[in-house]
């Protein structure tokens, strides 16, 4: 396979004409050439923190069928990798025999590592704008593209799809209002709800406990937001200190054996 099967005439040019910097001449070198290499010249960076999945490599092949060569293979002036590690992968799986590259020769070693990380961070620190970028799939969809070429994943495609932004006004949920001067609910004060009941009061107050239950037992209750997360921490430490404690007490061998038994009834208990 050749680099003509994914290029079209009509969006590319026919010429790899060097793309050259516009503004003030940088310090390093001022223009880029874009050359093709074979594939099996060019060397990996062996090692690039950047994984691939199989699933991965495969929307990257697809991408260069659809689209053609947008983002040439980045090497050092020994034809090391540093970026588009991914797609010479996709195009080793195309079969295609060799890639186009940019060669960034002029980079010190330190740069080109850097660079092999900066190339994939700095694109992740983007957003995305929910609104447009709704509009865009939508536009897509209307046209008939196979939305999957975009790179999102089907679920992705379907949340971004029923996306829809918040009615003005609404505050940050964790954001407590200010206390009313004559607040309508007070201390003390039990409202019902249906079949729920609702009290303004302190959760580790026996009192207030007993007042919003009455007759009721529950089989769990935590009363320390957010989530029990206190409770868990005790718990868990409760749990630490009855088995170091354990660990800590002597045990002979019959005494060892009557241990593994009850553990072993309390199992079958709870298994039965």
């Amino acid at each position: 396979m050749t680099r003509g099967d994914f290029f079209r005439p009509s969006k590319l040019p026919a010429t790899t004409a060097p793309a050259r910097r516009t503004g003030p001449a940088p310090a390093v070198s001022s223009e880029l050439a874009v050359q093709y290499r074979p594939i099996g010249s060019l060397a990996p960076y062996g090692k690039n923190p950047r994984t691939h999945s199989d699933a991965q490599i495969d929307q990257i092949a697809a991408s260069i069928r659809e689209y053609g060569w947008t983002n040439p293979v980045l090497v050092d002036g020994e034809y090391g990798v540093i970026a588009g590690h991914g797609r010479l992968l996709a195009a080793k799986k195309l079969g295609m025999a060799e890639v186009p590259v940019i060669e960034l020769a002029h980079l010190t070693p330190a740069q080109r590592q850097g660079l092999v990380l900066a190339d994939n961070k700095i694109a992740e620190n983007a957003g995305w704008d929910m609104g447009l970028l709704r509009e865009e799939l939508l536009a897509l969809d209307h046209l008939d593209f196979d939305l999957g070429l975009t790179g999102f994943a089907l679920g992705e495609i379907e949340q971004i799809m029923t996306w829809a932004p918040r009615n003005g006004g609404l505050t940050d949920p964790d954001e407590a209002p200010a206390a009313p001067l004559d607040p309508v609910t007070r201390p003390g004060d039990t409202w019902l709800c249906g079949r729920h009941r609702v009290r303004c009061g302190d959760g580790t107050n026996a009192d207030d406990v007993t007042a919003l239950l009455g007759d009721i037992v529950p089989l769990l209750m935590v009363t320390d937001p957010p989530y029990g997360g206190a409770v868990r921490r005790r718990l868990a430490q409760s749990r630490r200190s009855r088995k170091r404690e354990a660990l800590r007490r002597p045990c002979d061998r019959e005494g060892h054996e009557r241990r593994s038994r009850r553990l072993a009834g309390g199992l079958g208990a709870v298994s039965g």
